[in-house]
């Protein structure tokens, strides 16, 4: 019950993604993204409190070595915990037969950085498979082929153009459509954006969440 929206080129890596998860019958407020590095953002869709723990793992991976910093150290630390999480959540289930609902993805943004063009790519939790995906846009989460088509035709409208490119008021229209989609139960509000970019030669992140599509949001989202 997820809709995630991202963005990748040579400078900057971005993701816009919804915070609604139903657990128990209950509605609560959870963060679907976090910052690797310095240039990297990986967002989760599918079973989410299995998911949180198993990035939560990964994370404990990430100062190892400088090339864990990379997209190539993301697959590493996912490869080396991915499978043993995914037993130890079903072990927890109540219910054996719900063994199906655990899986997931994970949605990983790069931006390169020194010219090269920005990279997204997804890993399958269950069959522990990574897939390089289109850019310099992609969208996953409940609906992803008609999430991924909001996300093409919004940046073909709201695109890079002489004024720049807003990513923060694209990924909330994104989100705000996806929400108003035929499956757009399973999205809602709040969104948080996230950003990694260069700023005056110094190497920033910014993390904000926004109430609505209307919210105002930090500059540094214009590229």
């Amino acid at each position: 019950m997820t809709a995630i929206f991202a963005y990748a080129d040579s400078e900057v890596a971005f993701v816009a993604s919804d915070t609604k998860r139903e657990t128990s019958g209950y509605q609560t407020v959870a963060c679907k993204t976090t910052r690797w590095s310095e240039n990297i953002i990986i967002s989760q869709t599918g079973h989410g409190e299995g998911l949180q723990r198993l990035v939560g793992e990964m994370l404990a991976w990430q100062h190892r070595d400088p090339k864990m910093l990379t997209g190539a150290g993301v697959v590493h630390a996912f490869k080396q915990l991915a499978a043993n999480r995914l037993t130890a959540e079903i072990g927890m289930l109540k219910h054996p037969a719900n063994a199906p609902t655990v899986s997931g993805t994970l949605v990983v943004v790069e931006a390169q950085r020194g010219g090269l063009p920005g990279t997204i790519f997804t890993l399958d939790w269950v069959k522990q498979t990574q897939v390089a995906q289109p850019g310099p846009v992609y969208a996953d989460g409940t609906d992803q082929p008609a999430f991924f088509a909001i996300a093409q035709a919004k940046f073909s409208s709201m695109g890079p153009g002489g004024s720049g490119f807003d990513l923060a008021a694209w990924g909330l229209s994104c989100i705000d459509q996806a929400k108003a989609h035929k499956n757009g139960a399973a999205v809602d509000w709040p969104a948080d954006l996230t950003i990694c970019r260069p700023d005056n030669g110094v190497l920033v992140s910014v993390v904000q969440r926004a109430a609505g599509p209307s919210s105002a949001t930090h500059p540094l989202f214009v590229i």
